[in-house]
């Protein structure tokens, strides 16, 4: 086996690895002279910088203030943290502190990274409380390396820490990181590793070609980051597929909900439900996928809207729920429901039936617009509204003689990443009103 990359000491910036003070000054001398002697028998090779997650800006920012910057290959990180937003956003953080030295390129490569289970029982209900069972720390471990093989972060590895540990004490986190068990049995989180590491040699391919399909190290993450129930859940191309199953039961106004990725209970999943009216409360799922949620009492039977995601990285089907049903909406691109004509009265009235449908879902409280299209094409708005679940029913005032035709604007719906459309209806004059 030939060794290609080299990680100069471990976690140079923690205190558990120096006699005294972290000093970035005399690790960069170090590395220097490491990555010298290295390429001088091997120029090929990589040496990369050892940072663990503990203040790793301040520590990064002097080791480049001391001239390591053509002397260094990589970072080799250790980002730990119980959930996948936490490790982003530690690598939102590298990634930034590497931008600021002029290092914007640097890869990254995250030679440790691990997550402990429970040795027994149901584990932590929150994975930042304790270790959770060895399903929920599947799905972590597996969507965050999923995620960042499709990132525009620049990060070249992940490797688990650890195989295989002792499994003797079980207040030791560390004696229960291990991929195997002590008998050598595949754990849910080796499993679930096996078909990411998969995922990541495909996602790797297709990336050289077209580029990251997940943008998560850009100005906007850090801010959603900080809000782990988001207050807009903008679903794009290329994210990650999560499963969400809803139960609802009629008469109440409580759904459940239960997330899972590949099969494995995901924690930390923000759940929406948008009602009839456009309002919305979300939850985030706890570590066996499961969260609920109670809208408003009054709107038990109608229309109810749930989906789940992650910002920028992962997004469920939509699920339309009604009278304790609820089944997912499969649609790309809505339709809007309006007559080809309409009749205008000697007086200018005329009356405009609308739906907006998804597959054979209408849905309620979209945006639309009419405007009146004149000679010359020319529009004004004449009216806004809100669709309903049925169909909506509207009064209009046109100009007679001069109005020929209506365009009914479907403005677009963010929360189920619908895009904007638009129809034209005709209207059709009284002979003797038309000039």
């Amino acid at each position: 086996m030939e060794v290609h990359d080299y990680e100069v000491w471990n976690e140079a910036n923690s205190a558990h690895f120096w006699e005294a003070v972290p000093d970035p000054a005399a690790y960069a001398k170090l590395v220097i002279a490491v990555h010298d002697a290295i390429h001088a028998v091997e120029p090929q090779a990589e040496v990369l910088a050892s940072i663990g997650w503990q203040n790793a800006a301040d520590f990064v920012g002097g080791m480049f203030a001391n001239g390591v910057a053509e002397h260094v290959d990589g970072i080799a990180y250790h980002p730990y943290a119980p959930t996948m937003r936490g490790v982003l956003s530690l690598i939102k953080k590298m990634r930034a502190t590497l931008t600021a030295g002029g290092q914007g390129q640097l890869p990254i490569h995250l030679t440790e990274i691990g997550w402990p289970r429970v040795p027994q029982g149901p584990g932590a209900t929150h994975a930042w409380d304790g270790p959770v069972s060895d399903p929920s720390r599947a799905a972590t471990m597996s969507l965050t390396a999923d995620a960042l093989a499709r990132s525009d972060c620049n990060v070249h590895d992940f490797i688990v820490y650890s195989l295989v540990e002792e499994e003797k004490s079980a207040t030791n986190l560390e004696d229960w990181l291990g991929l195997l068990t002590r008998n050598n049995g595949p754990t849910a989180a080796a499993l679930a590793m096996t078909a990411a590491s998969a995922r990541w040699v495909e996602d790797g391919a297709r990336q050289a070609v077209s580029g990251p399909s997940l943008h998560l190290c850009g100005s906007v993450l850090e801010a959603r980051l900080r809000q782990p129930v988001a207050s807009a859940a903008v679903a794009s191309a290329g994210l990650l597929p999560l499963q969400l199953g809803v139960v609802a039961t009629p008469g109440q106004a409580c759904l459940g909900a239960i997330v899972n990725y590949f099969g494995n209970p995901l924690e930390e999943a923000s759940v929406f439900v948008r009602d009839a009216a456009g309002r919305r409360t979300g939850v985030l799922s706890d570590a066996t996928g499961q969260g609920q949620l109670c809208p408003d009492p009054a709107r038990a039977n109608a229309q109810l809207l749930a989906w789940a995601e992650l910002p920028r990285v992962a997004r469920s089907a939509t699920f339309s729920c009604t009278a304790g049903a609820c089944r997912p909406l499969d649609c790309r691109v809505p339709t809007v429901r309006a007559a080809r004509s309409a009749r205008v009265s000697r007086r200018g009235r005329a009356t405009l039936k609308l739906a907006v449908r998804c597959a054979t879902v209408s849905l309620a409280h979209e945006p639309l617009s009419v405007a009146a299209v004149g000679r010359g094409g020319r529009a004004r708005v004449i009216r806004s509204a809100w669709s309903r679940a049925g169909t909506l029913k509207l009064a209009l005032r046109v100009k007679r003689g001069r109005d020929r035709a209506l365009r009914v604007v479907f403005r677009g719906d963010d929360d189920l990443n619908l895009p904007p459309i638009s129809r034209r209806v005709a209207l059709r004059y009284p002979r003797t009103a038309r000039r």
